[in-house]
């Protein structure tokens, strides 16, 4: 557009050949036409990136943030995908080409300058100016953005509280109390959102008036020049395009400052999330058998704990044989099932099935969005014979067999469908699932009528006898009878 001005101005009006008009403009056509294609062909590319992005990486990092939940330094699954999301959405978006445009800027200022260097003069101070209010925007505006981002995170955790324990909610008469605390995170984040936006819409109106300035300066300057010298209109407006294209290239980026600032926020978790991927589950052969379950003089306490858990706990499991965990609550039951999983690691010590660290073993334990036989068979593909004769061994069979659609019965885990006791047999058929060499269960007796504890207790002899390592935490004595060593925790120190 510059040398189409420049051109029409200059050379047609000077000469009067409407045939040059009618050439530079057929050319102006074709050039705005083709910008216009390539404009498109970049945009799709960058789309087709950042979805070629989130196909590759996302499955990979839900399961490494599902693996370090538990971690000190874990993000968790959600957070860690969401950061993968930022990465595609700027990508995706305008975000990056905009930043990719700015090394054009200094190429249109060199321009500038040849044409006159009053003009580069103009610009460049207006992009200084421009430059120096966008990082002050930034700078005044992060704390509250961020303050801003922990109340509507703390708002958001509230309603999720009270749709997932309404019932607990409504029976005891929390709910003014519970919307009070929702309703003082929701005035925290109207107030850091009007303290960022008053400050943030006084700059962005500064730098409106800079690209108004550099308007008038460039127009007053451009008029100045063909008055005192040899200086053409078509030069001056073409000079005056030229800047607010520059101009344009610096702005449109400094309005995506923010979002290349959580980019690349988001790509340092990522990167740091995938770096560690590798080291998180362990490669075995398909006919490898664990030996035995080692608890190697392990201690335990958690980070914001001076007292530990309990101390120099220190057992060896074969298979055929049940460890039971017993001990009053809070003495540490549930915190040595997670250790034994691999959902923590040990303050102390170490937990190992043969020379394996049992960090690197995942396990899951909660119902899931689909089928009764899907969440029997771990969420993937199984025989239904397999399917079913774990939840024999569960007790839970009949049951199934009773709902409106038996196995295919599509479920969730707030589903009104199976009573605590059922939702609880699913979950041990789950666990009974492919005869596990290694199985921990926490309470399992918890929520199980007199019916189910017998099909419990059948079970643990069945897989027992297949060869299964069992551990099971309780406090009554009718499981530590069937045990083959018993770990009793309390008072800091087991036995």
């Amino acid at each position: 557009m510059p040398i189409y001005v420049l051109q029409v101005l200059d050379r047609v009006i000077a000469s009067r050949n409407l045939t040059t008009l009618g050439m530079l403009t057929v050319i102006a056509v074709c050039a705005v036409l083709t910008s216009t294609a390539l404009e498109i062909i970049r945009r799709r590319l960058f789309m087709q990136w950042g979805g070629w992005i989130e196909r590759r990486f996302a499955q990979q990092l839900f399961v490494a943030g599902i693996d370090r939940g538990n971690s000190s330094r874990a993000l968790g699954a959600g957070k860690t995908v969401q950061y993968l999301s930022n990465i595609r959405k700027f990508v995706s978006g305008a975000g990056a080409i905009a930043w990719l445009d700015v090394p054009w800027a200094p190429v249109f200022v060199a321009i500038v300058y040849l044409i006159h260097p009053a003009f580069a003069g103009i610009l460049v101070t207006g992009i200084i100016l421009l430059v120096a209010f966008g990082m002050i925007q930034e700078w005044v505006s992060r704390r509250s953005k961020i303050a801003f981002s922990n109340a509507e995170d703390q708002a958001t955790e509230w309603v999720s509280s009270a749709e997932r324990d309404r019932e607990t909610i409504g029976s005891l008469g929390m709910e003014r109390n519970v919307a009070g605390h929702w309703y003082e995170s929701v005035l925290v984040r109207v107030d850091e959102a009007y303290r960022s936006n008053k400050r943030v819409y006084s700059i962005r109106a500064v730098m409106r008036l800079i690209r108004q300035f550099l308007r008038i300066a460039g127009l007053a300057v451009g008029v100045w020049l063909i008055v005192t010298t040899d200086m053409t209109l078509g030069t001056v407006l073409a000079a005056n395009v030229l800047m607010r294209t520059a101009f344009s290239l610096v702005e449109q980026a400094l309005k995506r400052w923010p979002a290349l600032v959580s980019a690349r926020i988001a790509y340092r978790h990522v990167a740091a999330e995938l770096s560690g991927a590798s080291d998180r589950s362990a490669s075995l052969p398909e006919d490898w058998h664990p030996g035995s379950l080692n608890i190697v003089d392990v201690t335990h306490r958690y980070p914001d704990q001076r007292e530990n858990v309990f101390r120099h706990v220190e057992v060896s499991l074969a298979p055929r044989e049940i460890l039971c965990v017993s001990g009053p609550s809070g003495s540490g039951k549930t915190t040595l099932t997670h250790l034994m999983i691999g959902q923590i690691a040990p303050h102390r010590g170490a937990v190992r099935l043969d020379d394996i660290d049992m960090t690197r073993l995942p396990q899951s334990t909660t119902l899931f969005k689909g089928s009764i036989k899907r969440n029997i068979a771990r969420m993937g593909e199984a025989k239904f014979d397999d399917i079913v004769d774990a939840a024999k061994l569960a007790g839970i069979h009949d049951a199934i067999l009773n709902l409106p659609e038996g196995y295919d019965t599509e479920i969730a885990p707030d589903t009104s469908l199976l009573s605590g006791g059922q939702k609880k047999g699913v979950a041990l058929a789950r666990a009974y699932f492919g005869n596990p060499r290694l199985l921990v269960l926490d309470e399992p007796e918890a929520n199980l009528d007199r019916r189910a504890r017998k099909a419990l207790f059948n079970a643990l002899k069945s897989l027992k006898e297949h060869g299964s390592m069992i551990v099971v935490t309780a406090q009554s004595k009718s499981i530590s009878k069937l045990a083959d060593k018993v770990i009793l925790l309390g008072g800091g120190r087991s036995r």
